[in-house]
């Protein structure tokens, strides 16, 4: 009677002690979910910021660079295209296709002084740097974000707790680049 007293106490520890440990486990993956959810958000907010600055940037330089129109109807084009993407790997893509495009708008705006001498010109380009700067570090922050969940979702029990909830790895972001100076 007393072993019989023993085992069941022991099976019904043993199944708290599981119980808790996969509460905690579940717990875990939802705030490193979280977390990543709030890089994302993070770096989706630079990528909006950045694109609001171009109308701006359009303007200022189209009364300058009349007869050089194709970099800034290039601009005008990667802007559409990102308004259209749905996703934020989408937007991310597009968002290296624009790097491109202001670099040769950058450039062409060298050969016009006036433009380059324009104090709204250079605060544009100087936001436009800085915005590329806290995307770049952001995106750093949201790949060890990934790192440490995926790292969490290959380990035993979170990786049972994970496919029951369907959750799956999360691709990290290669380096885009995003300087924007000329």
């Amino acid at each position: 009677m007393f072993v019989a007293i023993l085992i069941g106490a022991i099976v019904l520890l043993t199944g708290a002690a599981a119980s808790v440990y996969f509460a905690a486990t579940r717990t875990r993956l939802k705030e490193l979910r979280r977390n990543l959810e709030k890089a994302a958000a993070h770096l989706d907010l630079l990528l909006k910021q950045r694109y609001d600055e171009l109308p701006k940037l359009a303007g200022t330089c189209r009364g300058y660079m009349e007869d050089d129109a194709q970099p800034l109807r290039a601009v005008r084009e990667a802007r559409h295209a990102w308004a259209r993407a749905s996703t934020l790997d989408e937007r991310m893509r597009m968002d290296a296709q624009l790097t491109t495009t202001l670099e040769s708008l950058f450039a062409a705006a060298a050969n016009y002084p006036d433009l380059g001498a324009n104090s709204d010109f250079r605060q544009l380009h100087s936001r436009l740097r800085e915005l590329g700067e806290k995307f770049a570090a952001e995106k750093i922050t949201y790949n060890e974000r990934v790192s440490d969940f995926n790292a969490r979702l290959g380990q035993m029990p979170a990786k049972l707790l994970a496919r029951l909830a369907g959750l799956a790895p999360c691709p990290q972001f290669g380096v885009v680049k995003t300087d924007t100076r000329t």
